[in-house]
This record gives C-alpha cells, structure tokens and sequence, in this order.
C-alpha cells in the first residue's frame, strides 16, 4: 500500500499557481540553509606556470629558425621555399588540437635537458607536396585531395624531412640553450597523444610554408613545462647584447666577403624517366625537358636558389638576364637586368 501523497491532492491547479507567483513577487519570504564561512574550503585547479605573452629568446629562435628551414628545405628539394610565422599564441593542448587537420605528420619531440613533450606538425597539404616533389613530381597537388593515411614510403621520407627540421631547431637553440632534440612517436592524429593533458598549456607558433605554387602550415607547439626552467632566459636581452657583439666582426667579414669564390649553377631543365629507358638511350635520342624554351631558367649560388631569368647571348657568351632576386634582403632593391656570362 502506497503512502505517497501527490501535490494535486492537496492544492488545487490555482492554488498551486497563486503559490508559485507570491513566492517570485517576495510576498511569501523563503528559508534558505546558509554553510558557515569556516566550512567552505576554496580549490584552485587551475595550471599555475605562466609565461609572458611577449619573450625575446623564443622571437629569435623563431626567426633564426625560419631562415635556417628555408634554405635547408630548399636545398632538400632545389625549389623556391618561402617561410614566414602567421602567429605564436598560448593555447591549451584541447585548442591546438583543433586546429591540426586529421590526418596531419605530427612528430613528438624530445628537449634534452628540458621536460615536456613539444611537438611538430606538417598540416597534409605541405606534407604531401613535399613528397611529390621529393619522388619527382611538380608539387602540384589539390588541396581538396582527401588523405586518409601516409603510407610507409611516404613516411619514410617525411622522417628524413623531420631529421632535417631538427637538426634547424638544434642549431638555432644554441643561442638559449644547447639541447639534444631527439625525434619520438608519430602520430597522424592529435587526439590520439596520451602523452600530453588537454588542458596542458602550450606555446604555439605557425609557420607559412610556400613550395613554389603550393603552400601549407608548420607548428611548432613547445609546453609550458619544456619553457618554465629557462623563462628568464627567454625573457632577457641576451639575444640582442650578443647581436650587437656580431656588428664588431661584420664590417671584417664586409672585407673580405667580395673575393669569396662561389659556385653559380643554370639548370636548363629536368626529366624523370624510367630505368629501361634509361638503359636504352644512345647518341642521338632526344630528352624532352619539363622546361618550355620562353620560362624562366633557376639560378643556384651554392645549391640554393637564388636568381631567376632567361638565357641568351652576351659578347659572345652564353649568358643569363637575371629577371628576379629571390628571397632580397630587407630593404633591397633588386638587381634585374644584370646579365651572368659564361
């Protein structure tokens, strides 16, 4: 036998409303239980690191990385790369996560000495770009192209690419620190990081990358953890006071940087061909380039792409009109017109 007793038993339905609105209009007061103050204890769960919004240290790391990538990638690939920070921000590991497409070449890294897990990330249009380009194709690859996975060749040679990334990071490091990075797990998805908590804060730095026509993101994603132990560093103007220290042996350099022999390389153009046919050329075959006669011939000074113009005759030499100065000094006005005889 039930004892409950329901409220409509008791009150009618306009009583029941007339209740309700004298206790919203305050004209029947209600009790509230209040805790004393000695029984609430507060709990503050929130990541007590911080860092400034502005360090110097890490502004030039970046970019000492920058012009180290660009020509290590380029030289990699014998392209035209151009790169560039589109932003650094502080975001939890949840926000970076969101904005790293899936699937993405993610590397984990370590900093030794430093704690914490940073990692890198090649968004998977520059990814696979990149390796168009390095098994010979022309990069040319659409960005609504939908990757499901990197297969092992491909990730074979983005671990050559991540090797060449690391070596750039060690070597503008030195400036802070001097720290050992060694490559850890790949991962083509972000969420799938157990190393790092969600709600782990993280310094996070996006690199433009442009391959030619093609361009994608790098990130650079470094956690508080990994920075705390050297914030003063990155604080302080130690990268400054030893830039200034580099202007007393530049004007010596100045002197004697004009007589410094380089190599300067015109590639007429290149083919891919199979082994066979390869095998079965003899005098007299033609290679057809991917060069047509009216484009523009790449100039290299070392390796590195440096110069573009057309080819032509000059007092009797073959000769170059340069048309256009890639990656020109700040400030630079560049030299086209100039004729390269040989």
């Amino acid at each position: 036998m039930s004892t409950e007793t329901n409220i409509n038993d008791i009150l009618s339905p306009d009583e029941i409303k007339a209740l309700s609105e004298a206790v919203f209009d305050g004209k029947i007061e209600t009790e509230g239980q209040t805790l004393p103050s000695q029984m609430v204890t507060e709990f503050d769960l929130t990541d007590k690191k911080t860092l400034p919004s502005k360090m110097v240290g890490l502004e030039i790391i970046n970019n000492r990385f920058i012009r180290k990538f660009r020509a290590t990638l380029s030289t990699m690939l014998r392209k035209v790369v151009e790169v560039e920070i589109i932003s650094t921000n502080h975001l939890s590991f949840a926000d970076v996560s969101k904005s790293i497409p899936v699937p993405s070449w993610i590397n984990l890294l370590h900093f030794d000495p430093l704690p914490g897990s940073p990692f890198i990330s090649f968004d998977t249009h520059l990814a696979t770009v990149i390796i168009d380009y390095m098994c010979g194709g022309n990069g040319q690859i659409s960005k609504s192209l939908k990757k499901e996975e990197f297969g092992p060749i491909e990730q074979h040679l983005m671990s050559k690419v991540t090797h060449e990334v690391i070596g750039c990071l060690e070597e503008v490091w030195k400036i802070i620190l001097p720290v050992s990075i060694d490559a850890g797990d790949i991962e083509f998805d972000s969420r799938y990081i157990t190393s790092v908590s969600h709600d782990e804060m993280f310094v996070v730095t996006y690199f433009s990358t442009k391959i030619e026509e093609s361009s994608g993101v790098l990130t650079l994603a470094l956690p508080y953890t990994t920075l705390e132990p050297i914030k003063q560093k990155l604080t302080s103007t130690v990268g400054h006071d030893e830039q200034k220290a580099n202007f007393s042996w530049m004007s010596s350099l100045k002197e004697y940087l004009p007589d410094i022999r380089a190599n300067i390389t015109v590639e007429l153009g290149k083919k891919n061909v199979t082994v066979r046919d390869l095998l079965s050329m003899r005098v007299g075959d033609v290679i057809i380039l991917d060069q047509f006669i009216g484009d523009e011939l790449m100039v290299y000074v070392e390796g590195v792409p440096k110069f573009k113009g057309y080819p032509g005759h000059y007092k009797g030499n073959n000769a170059l009109n340069i048309t256009s100065v890639l990656y020109p000094r700040k400030g630079e006005v560049p030299n086209v017109g100039k004729n390269i005889t040989s």
